[in-house]
């Protein structure tokens, strides 16, 4: 819940147009591929092009952006740039010494090892506060558990590295290697490709490449910047996308719905709903983009699928298929998500799978509250930026406390982090089957930040304790009913049901409460910038 403002002047910015030319190794060449299918027609719905007052309300809300920190600074960009060249030869020189140790051939470093950032780093969207999404993509004679048994030693050994930041997700639905890289946050996956070595002129994009792979997590790793790549194929004006996406991006950090692991749209599905606006509105300049963006949604139909690209372009070629896809013929009542954003890919996927009735509820008030402020015209584009004051919107929370070992606690918290979203399911359930009634839980907001106890307050110096909150909006009607019976407000059996299905970790306990809106420690508020107001005389 960072304001991420005073990023540097516009001198000091990277700008949309910097980032054309930055096409990285392994990522082939960009160009506009529009949507085009027999069975789903997608005809823009306007093809207004900007006057000038659009233009120079374009103007300002670029001079906004730059002033609440959405834009790198440039000497920062550069050293993201070093940074993944010297991952990058780190990663070629162990892979080469790895090969010839294994199998005793010698390889060249650009056969043995090929790195992809993708994410907002590829889309060009990236900004200070920024991780880097990097693919590693090696031949199949590199084991993918010796990868994650040897390369976080590699890593180590680098001064630059902070030790105490590496963390290996082996286990994960994309497994990772987490680093901190001159305070910059790393990413690693890695993708086995299924030959001897890698080919010349090698493009993560290729479907070929695809069509031979048998695990599926190198089909998931490697979809990242493949899906990265597509969705910068399928805008008409990727200058205007990318301020757009900034924008967007910007907007919902700011309003505590930007996280896929809790139920709300992460960066990919954010950048693919901000990819259908554009290719409605082909000739629109990115303050026109914002308004439809807002416009659209506030009236879209969440059940219908978001798409930049036809089915038919996500299939393998010759109708090869050996994983699951998206398939909207087998959509039904009973597996139907509240939202979906499909991806623009082999295999297409639900972006948004982690979706709740509960974050939908949510991302639905924020479009609409939006929507009415850019109305106002530029003069909204101030307020639309603002911090949401989250703990002054709710007057009860479910407050998840995590006390653990300094060792465990980052992998258990994001565990923890990882199944809130269960957690909000199971509320939803009681509050219709067994609650006080049918519709009791309007909606559970859960904040995508955690919140750490700060040091002077521990009470041992070997725990640590890190706190999850659920904003609740419960039924005013129900509530009032509640109290005129006098019967407590209990959520006793959804908590003891989520406590039971958690994995335990060694050195670690959790503590599930609900609190209302003045029990929030101060130490809580003071970290998420909402300093509680003096109370009335």
């Amino acid at each position: 819940m960072s304001s991420d403002a005073g990023n540097g002047s516009a001198n000091d910015v990277c700008r949309e147009e910097e980032f054309d030319c930055k096409i990285w190794p392994g990522v082939g060449e960009i160009s506009f591929r529009p949507f085009v299918s027999a069975s789903i027609p997608k005809e823009p719905l306007s093809d207004r092009a900007p006057d000038a007052a659009d233009e120079a309300r374009n103007k300002r809300l670029i001079s906004e952006l730059v002033k609440q920190g959405g834009y790198e600074l440039r000497d920062r960009n550069e050293q993201r740039e070093q940074i993944l060249l010297e991952i990058k030869s780190l990663l070629e020189s162990w892979a080469v010494e790895y090969i010839q140790k294994t199998i005793g051939e010698t390889v060249s470093e650009e056969a043995a090892c090929q790195i992809v950032p993708f994410g907002s780093f590829c889309l060009g969207v990236h900004t200070m506060e920024s991780d880097i999404d990097v693919l590693c993509v090696v031949p199949r004679s590199i084991s993918r558990s010796d990868f994650f048994a040897e390369v976080p030693a590699v890593l180590a050994a680098c001064k630059r590295v902070k030790q105490s930041s590496l963390l290996t997700v082996q286990d994960a639905f994309v497994p990772v290697i987490r680093l901190q890289y001159d305070e910059i946050d790393i990413d690693l996956s890695v993708a086995r490709l299924a030959c001897t070595t890698l080919p010349e002129n090698f493009n993560v994009a290729d479907d070929e490449h695809l069509a031979q792979l048998s695990e599926q997590k190198d089909m998931t790793c490697m979809n990242g910047p493949r899906v990265t790549i597509e969705i910068l194929r399928r805008v008409p004006n990727v200058k205007h996308f990318r301020t757009l996406l900034r924008s967007i991006k910007l907007w919902a950090r700011r309003h505590c719905i930007y996280s896929n692991m809790v139920g709300f749209p992460g960066g990919v599905a954010w950048a693919i709903m901000a990819a259908h606006v554009c290719q409605l509105y082909p000739n629109m300049n990115a303050w026109m983009l914002l308004e439809k963006f807002f416009f659209l949604y506030k009236a879209w139909n969440f059940t219908n699928p978001i798409m930049i690209a036809p089915l038919e372009d996500c299939r393998l070629p010759g109708a090869r298929s050996h994983c699951a896809e998206w398939d909207p013929s087998r959509i039904n009542d009973w597996n139907r998500r509240p939202l979906s954003v499909i991806t623009p890919t082999f295999p297409a996927a639900n972006a948004t799978y982690n979706s709740t009735k509960s974050t939908v509820a949510v991302i639905k008030q924020e479009v609409e509250a939006s929507n009415q402020l850019l109305e106002r015209g530029a003069e909204g584009v101030v307020q639309l930026f603002e911090p949401i004051k989250f703990f002054r919107i709710y007057k009860n929370f479910i407050e998840v406390q995590i006390t653990a070992r300094p060792d465990v606690m980052k992998s258990y918290c994001a565990y923890v982090n990882s199944q809130l979203r269960k957690f909000i399911e199971r509320l939803h359930i009681f509050s219709e089957a067994t609650g006080p009634g049918p519709g009791f839980l309007v909606l559970a907001h859960p904040c995508p930040d955690y919140f750490s106890l700060p040091e002077e307050r521990r009470v041992a110096a070997d725990q640590d304790r890190v706190v999850f909150y659920i904003g609740l909006k419960f039924s005013d009607d129900i509530i009032k009913r509640m109290k005129e019976e006098n019967r407590p407000l209990n959520l006793t059996t959804p908590v003891q049901e989520f406590l039971g299905m958690l994995d335990r970790y060694e050195g670690a306990d959790i503590k599930i409460q609900v609190v209302r809106k003045k029990e929030i420690p101060d130490w809580v508020r003071a970290q998420a910038g909402d300093v509680a107001p003096p109370a009335a005389p």
